[in-house]
């Protein structure tokens, strides 16, 4: 079933907002700040800034598995078996842990203008497919974030 327009304009809009509200906070951060650890369980903002790309990848990857008829899972993304999705990203951070700052900034947002590319024209494109890997995920980090930020301002 083909996404109507309005469809697609509703889930990319939300896609956006999502991003938006995520980087702006994630931008009032000094580079010191996006190094503190334990903001997310024991990951740094940095941390995440690696984490947020490999689940923009995921989700494009999700994409082409839709449009090509095949159901593979997100594990299969690295073609790594991990039992748990926490077995998953840990070992992604490790593996992205080594990289500048500048460097995990910019594979970012080349992934994510990769995936908003993939959202303007894939034919599959609907909540389901992509809620847990773009805005719902967004949203679920901005909030440890401003927790996280509020557990700092506390006397």
């Amino acid at each position: 079933m083909t996404v109507t327009s309005a469809k697609r304009e509703q889930i990319i809009g939300d896609v956006n907002a999502s991003w938006q509200a995520l980087i702006e906070k994630l931008s009032e951060f000094s580079e010191d700040d996006l190094y503190t650890p334990n903001v997310i369980g024991i990951w740094s903002l940095k941390d995440l800034i690696g984490h947020l790309e490999t689940w923009d990848r995921i989700a494009i990857f999700k994409i082409d598995e839709a449009e090509s008829g095949r159901n593979r899972k997100w594990q299969e993304v690295q073609n790594e078996p991990h039992r748990s999705i926490n077995e998953f990203n840990e070992a992604d951070a490790d593996t992205k842990r080594a990289r500048s700052l500048e460097t995990l900034w910019s594979e970012l947002h080349a992934t994510h203008q990769d995936l908003l590319t993939r959202l303007e024209t894939t034919t599959v494109l609907s909540r389901d497919l992509i809620r847990e890997d773009t805005y719902g995920h967004y949203r679920d980090h901005l909030n440890d974030i401003l927790m996280w930020e509020r557990s700092q301002t506390k006397t």
